[in-house]
């Protein structure tokens, strides 16, 4: 028989939550870097002999308070997972540093492209402002009767 549990993270790919498998229940909760079937055995699961200790009972056949042994495993488990989250935590942080590293260097990339267009754009005006100089300065001195021949440089 299976029991149906949703509030525990499902992470495929990575490895089951022991304490959750023997228990049903997670400390961790939602914050837990280890999988949660979302269906679980019911009755005896069949753990691995841990150092010549004795086989693992669910919760269903296991009401007195946990053994030393269990306690230890609980903070060998917690430490790990504890670990685990740390050095998620870490390799998120990285990666966060490494997208901002890159968009800084985005936006280098965009302002010095726009800095060329804008170059572009000013040298293209800059001409037409000194052919339209040239043309308004003929016909100023066309009006005040001078005559401008080709070779006057105007």
């Amino acid at each position: 028989m299976m029991v149906e549990s949703s509030e525990y993270p499902v992470r495929p790919g990575t490895k089951d939550c022991q304490f959750y498998l023997r228990t049903g229940r997670c400390g961790y909760g939602e914050n837990c870097c280890y999988n949660h079937p979302k269906e679980i055995p019911t009755g005896k699961i069949n753990m691995p002999k841990c150092k010549g200790q004795k086989r693992y009972r669910t919760e269903s056949t296991s009401r007195s308070s946990p053994s030393p042994e269990k306690r230890e495993d609980i903070e060998k488990q917690s430490t790990e997972a504890e670990d685990i989250l740390q050095g998620e935590k870490l390799r998120e942080m990285q990666e966060n540093d490494n997208d901002q590293q890159k968009l800084v260097e985005q936006r280098e990339r965009d302002i010095e492209r726009q800095r060329r267009e804008a170059r572009l754009s000013l040298e293209q005006i800059k001409q037409t402002v000194h052919f339209d100089e040239a043309i308004r300065i003929r016909e100023i001195l066309t009006e005040l009767g001078f005559i401008i021949t080709e070779g006057d440089g105007l």
